[in-house]
């Protein structure tokens, strides 16, 4: 009896710790012409978790200006591969306006 609940107490241990948390992924379909699938990735790496922000009730300008930040941050930092801020600030901005307008449609 110990040992079945030794492992069942390690188990549900190891499966909370081994959890990931994922933000809000971008909607595919918001992405600008011309934008590759990484592109986006990296975009929603940088910035995903500011949807979720978003999702909650963060208004546009706010969610705007954190997400220039960031990615004007991660473009200087050289964490971007070979993609600039234009069009990872392009795929944010449409992300975060759709973000946006699914919230306010949904009340």
């Amino acid at each position: 009896m110990k040992k079945l609940i030794l492992s069942t107490v390690l188990s549900a241990a190891i499966f909370v710790s081994s959890a990931t948390c994922y933000a809000a992924e971008i909607p595919r379909e918001t992405a600008p012409d011309g934008a590759s699938e990484e592109a986006v990735k990296i975009t929603e790496n940088i910035m995903g978790s500011i949807l979720d922000e978003v999702y909650d009730g963060l208004g546009y300008g706010a969610a705007s200006g954190r997400a220039n930040t960031l990615i004007r941050q991660a473009v200087e930092n050289e964490e971007t591969g070979d993609y600039g801020y234009g069009i990872l600030s392009a795929i944010s901005q449409n992300a975060i306006r759709y973000a946006v307008t699914a919230t306010a449609l949904a009340k």
